[in-house]
This record gives C-alpha cells, structure tokens and sequence, in this order.
C-alpha cells in the first residue's frame, strides 16, 4: 500500500511540477510581449511627436523642401521609420507644396 502511495504522489508531483514550468514559460512570453508592445508604443510616440513638430515648424516657415528631405531621410528619432512616406514617382513635383483641397490652405 505504502509503494502505491508513494507512486501516486511521484506522479502527482511530477504533474504539478510539468504545469508549474509551463506557466513560467507563458509568464515569461507574456512579460515579454508586455515589453515589445510598451517599446512599440514608445517608439510610435517619439514619430508622433517628431512629425507633428516638423509639421509645426512647417508652419512656421513654409519651407516645403526641407520637410520633405526630412521625411524622404525617415528621420523620425527612430531606426525602424519608413524611408519615405511617398512612393518614388510621387516625389516632389517642383510646387510649393500639397494644398488643402476643400480650403486652398497648406
């Protein structure tokens, strides 16, 4: 009898120790999604920010051919920006700049 108990609680405790590792390993892959999303959203913030000020100093100075340079560079404070956000053939085309549609304002 003593042997059989011994077994069950072999086997018992063999199980808890399997689902115990299991849960750290998926405690681990949740910290560090956590990590990779907090990373993520700090980064698209820093773009945010840097694109919102150029836009800011654009209407300041209206100097479409800098802005444009600087968005064609990709330089967003981060390494990981698109190289440009307009496709090759719709480079800059000699006008001042893009106008509003509805208000004829930059």
């Amino acid at each position: 009898m003593r042997r059989m108990d011994e077994y069950r609680k072999q086997l018992l405790l063999g199980k808890f120790n399997e689902k115990m590792k299991r849960a750290d390993v998926i405690d681990e892959a949740k910290e560090d999604l956590l990590r990779r999303r907090r990373e993520a959203r700090m980064e698209s913030t820093l773009q945010r920010q840097t694109i919102f000020d150029t836009f800011e100093k654009l209407k300041i100075t209206k100097k479409w051919d800098n802005a444009l340079d600087q968005f064609e560079r990709g330089n967003f404070g981060t390494s990981s920006a698109p190289t440009s956000p307009h496709p090759p053939s719709t480079a800059r085309s000699g006008s001042a700049g893009p106008r509003s549609a509805r208000t004829g304002r930059y």
